[in-house]
């Protein structure tokens, strides 16, 4: 949750920033996110590097036709999807088991990861699937600024959330619904960052406020 709450702020803060200044200033910014995108390339670094050139995007606020650089860091993006799409759907792979529901409309008990397919289970049946959804990465078009690389989009048109985490050694995977069958975008308002008190602070950011499944040892 803390990296998720970063990149938030991180792009929040591009957005305000974009509106704000003149063309010079988001033309230098923009360079200093790309070099420091082609840097994390070499050194390995994938997921910083595809942070840093979305973030170039993130500038073209009201959707103007890109720059330059713009063009650049979104080819940049393409080239790298697949490279870190591929690490995600790794850590994925296997059976899910529902841990904690919360700002979530579907319970299903089981969510299983499969090379090319997503099988839904219910509580009456572990081991016949109730839903079966391709695995396919949801379109960088079609993502909104903070959730663009662990998304998957299904055939009834929705947009779902995937990120993984360890957590005191237990592997979790949280789920969100970025987008409905209706095609409307969802956003929850996450609060506990603007405790003034730090104790509550520190104690609400430990909790967690999405739904969530735990890897099933037992498959």
């Amino acid at each position: 949750m803390k990296l998720r709450f970063l990149i938030i702020s991180y792009f929040f803060s591009i957005m305000l920033f974009a509106q704000d200044k003149n063309e010079k200033d988001i033309k230098y910014y923009q360079i200093q996110h790309i070099n420091s995108g082609n840097i994390f390339l070499k050194k390995g670094n994938d997921f910083n590097a595809l942070l840093s050139f979305h973030s170039v995007l993130g500038y073209n606020f009201d959707k103007n036709p890109m720059t330059e650089y713009e063009i650049y860091a979104r080819k940049k993006i393409d080239s790298l999807f697949p490279i870190y799409q591929k690490k995600e759907k790794e850590k994925w792979k296997g059976k899910w088991k529902l841990q904690q529901l919360q700002n979530f409309e579907y319970n299903y008990e089981y969510i299983e990861f499969k090379d090319s397919l997503v099988l839904f289970y219910k509580i009456e049946d572990a081991f016949k699937p109730c839903r079966i959804e391709n695995l396919k990465f949801a379109n960088y078009n079609d993502l909104d600024t903070l959730n663009f690389y662990n998304s998957l989009e299904f055939k009834n048109n929705e947009i779902w959330e995937f990120t993984f985490e360890v957590i005191n050694g237990e592997k979790r995977l949280k789920v969100y619904l970025l987008r409905d069958e209706n095609k409307v975008y969802r956003t929850l308002l996450d609060e506990r960052g603007l405790f003034r008190d730090e104790q509550k602070r520190k104690k609400a950011l430990e909790e967690e406020i999405l739904t969530y499944y735990v890897f099933d040892q037992n498959q």
